[in-house]
């Protein structure tokens, strides 16, 4: 379902991580325009980099407050409070 949770996608030096790119669609455009740019991780893994990383504690801060609220009280991504 596109309104669950997700759950870290990695575990680096003991810094759990996600990546929005792997999110659901809905939460996708949220959540980028909630984050600041300088809240982007940057991981190189088997010679390829991903710049859209970030610490799964900002996602879940978003998720708890922002996006369930958002969600429960009927609003969309485009609908204002």
């Amino acid at each position: 379902m596109s309104n669950q949770k997700a759950r870290p996608h990695l575990s680096l030096g003991g810094q759990e991580l996600i990546q929005i790119s792997k999110l659901p669609m809905k939460q996708i455009p949220n959540l980028i325009d909630w984050l600041p740019d300088t809240r982007f991780v940057s991981i190189t893994m088997n010679g390829t980099s991903y710049h859209d990383f970030i610490e799964y504690s900002e996602y879940e801060f978003w998720y708890d407050v922002y996006f369930d609220y958002e969600h429960m009280a009927g609003y969309g991504p485009s609908d204002e409070f």
